[in-house]
């Protein structure tokens, strides 16, 4: 049985990023595409920066900071939005 609380050797604690390294982690999103794919659909638009026509880089901290508001349909959609492209590049 695996201990999940047991702490990691230190040689492999000490080569991990850290925080600031994963959260930092970007995609590059094509926001014109996602907004004709959610029109296509008759989804709500994005907003924000993924709201644009151009390319732009969403962070990971962005979709964290997104998962952290108010629980409401249309921030539903917007997390939705920006977790995709993290996802797609997987």
């Amino acid at each position: 049985m695996i201990n999940e609380n047991a702490p990691l050797p230190d040689d492999i604690f000490a080569k991990l990023p850290g925080a600031a390294a994963v959260m930092s982690h970007a995609v590059s999103v094509d926001s014109d595409r996602w907004q004709r794919a959610l029109t296509s659909r008759g989804l709500p638009p994005a907003e924000g920066k993924l709201g644009s026509s151009q390319h732009i880089s969403v962070t990971r901290k962005e979709v964290f900071d997104l998962g952290d508001q108010a629980p409401t349909v249309a921030n539903a959609f917007q997390l939705l939005y920006y977790l995709c492209p993290m996802l797609s590049t997987a």
